[in-house]
């Protein structure tokens, strides 16, 4: 069980780009200035990561709302 707001701490590569989003509680999904999306995009930042990413924040969303 892994809070929500914690979850990139298990994304270590994601964490190295946070500070480059212009939100400090950047989900990394919807923002306009995201540092991880800009990786991403650079292939910096591997898309089956990326992907594993917002599947396990869907997964910690939909457990959250029992």
């Amino acid at each position: 069980h892994i809070p929500l707001n914690r979850l990139i701490l298990a994304f270590p590569e994601f964490l190295a780009a946070a500070p480059e989003c212009t939100f400090t509680d950047c989900s990394h999904v919807e923002e306009p200035v995201c540092g991880v999306k800009m990786k991403l995009a650079a292939g910096e930042i591997d898309q089956f990561r990326y992907q594993s990413y917002l599947e396990i924040r869907d997964e910690i969303k939909c457990a959250r709302s029992y």
